[in-house]
């Protein structure tokens, strides 16, 4: 149920996954989950896995986000950052290949996918209308704390501007014009996974402690 306070005996329900899963989203109006090096299915209502058939394949790593205006997914694979139509199982390269990147999400628009670059501790954004995965359209430069799970305010007075959940234990709030962060939250243990609640536009985010729900105040 989506309510706070809730202890890990609250579920509602629970279904072997068959692997390990890394990455939530929702698409379409239809949920998908991605497998740790393996591939991504279909969630129903009863928490039946059906995967999705990908031409070529690749294996799944760690971002999965849901882009709100064309019902595609964008992921974190085995090549790199890729624009999936999880209709047809067709996909286009957005970020260079044989680069890892950890949380991804898209700009309101859905024009932009960002991801978090681990290795030079960097988010940066590849256009999803002109894919050109050898230069990105957005490029903080060295964070610093960590950048791992990303979302994105959509509306408001911080529309587009990116949320990172950092694993030395702090919320990064990112400009999507100038890429500075300005640290909004300290404290947690470790920032990994997120994801959106679209049933009221708050972010959850994932601490070795517990899930957590960021939102970010009137006008927002």
């Amino acid at each position: 149920n989506d309510v706070n306070g809730q202890t890990i005996g609250s579920q509602v329900a629970t279904a072997p996954a068959g692997g390990t899963p890394t990455g939530i989203a929702t698409a379409g109006g239809q949920v998908y989950v991605g497998q740790l090096g393996d591939g991504i299915a279909k969630v129903d209502t009863s928490l039946g896995l059906t995967p999705l058939v990908l031409t070529p394949g690749f294996t799944f790593e760690y971002g999965l986000w849901g882009n709100p205006v064309n019902g595609h997914l964008i992921a974190s694979t085995s090549i790199g950052l890729v624009d999936i139509n999880p209709i047809t199982g067709t996909w286009v390269q957005i970020g260079p290949a044989g680069v890892f990147v950890d949380g991804v999400t898209v700009s309101p628009d859905g024009t932009i996918a960002y991801g978090a670059y681990t290795g030079d501790q960097s988010i940066r954004g590849y256009s999803l209308t002109s894919p050109n995965p050898s230069t990105p359209v957005f490029n903080t430069g060295f964070l610093g704390h960590g950048p791992d799970g990303t979302g994105v305010i959509s509306g408001g007075l911080f529309n587009g501007d990116i949320i990172v959940n950092n694993n030395d234990g702090t919320l990064g709030l990112i400009n999507d014009l100038t890429g500075v962060e300005t640290v909004v939250a300290t404290g947690g243990s470790r920032g990994d996974l997120v994801s959106p609640d679209l049933s009221n536009g708050t972010l959850l985010l994932d601490q070795y402690e517990g899930v957590l729900r960021l939102s970010c105040g009137a006008n927002c």
